[in-house]
């Protein structure tokens, strides 16, 4: 399976993905993401959860200055290395963690951005409501943390502002006025 970049300096390139039942961001919601976010230049990135990476190589071609991978599927992160060399992204603009987002939230470093886009299941709820608290504390200040799930799931708590898109939500978590 192939997943188009659809922005930025990488826009028509393709990731290669197959993890079977790991399912990527979608296109639109991808577009509707960064359109959303606007330019990010000058600004980290984290891709948590990040499976098959689309939205972290998104938010390279996009601009972003530095993007972390956090993803324990050893297989996953083996394409996802694979990919970032076949699209010549330079080594020293990202990082690949192979830790769960448990293990991952303790470490010091801070994000302008923090996209988590866990799987689908009611279990990861009641983690990410565990770990929302700490999630947010790896904010530079005006980031902004957003999580991507299932409307099925309708669960999360003390967000901003939120976005459905098809079939999805995106939650905001962020002191920037500027995020609607």
């Amino acid at each position: 399976m192939a997943i188009r970049i659809i922005g930025g300096d990488l826009k028509g390139r393709n990731i290669n993905f197959n993890l079977g039942k790991t399912r990527p961001s979608s296109a639109r919601l991808r577009k509707s993401l960064f359109d959303i976010l606007g330019p990010l230049h000058g600004l980290s990135f984290c891709d948590l959860y990040a499976g098959s990476g689309a939205v972290g190589i998104e938010a390279k071609s996009r601009g972003s200055d530095f993007v972390e991978f956090v993803e324990p599927n050893k297989r996953a992160v083996r394409q996802l290395k694979g990919n970032l060399t076949e699209l010549d992204v330079l080594e020293e603009s990202y990082s690949i963690v192979a830790a769960s987002a448990e293990n991952w939230i303790n470490d010091e470093k801070k994000f302008n951005v923090i996209f988590a886009d866990p799987p689908y299941l009611e279990a990861y709820v009641n983690k990410i409501n565990n770990l929302k608290e700490r999630i947010i504390e790896k904010l530079e200040e005006n980031g902004i943390f957003i999580l991507q799930f299932s409307k099925r799931f309708p669960f999360f708590k003390g967000y901003d502002s939120y976005r459905k898109i098809g079939d999805d939500i995106l939650y905001f978590w962020s002191d920037n006025p500027t995020i609607e």
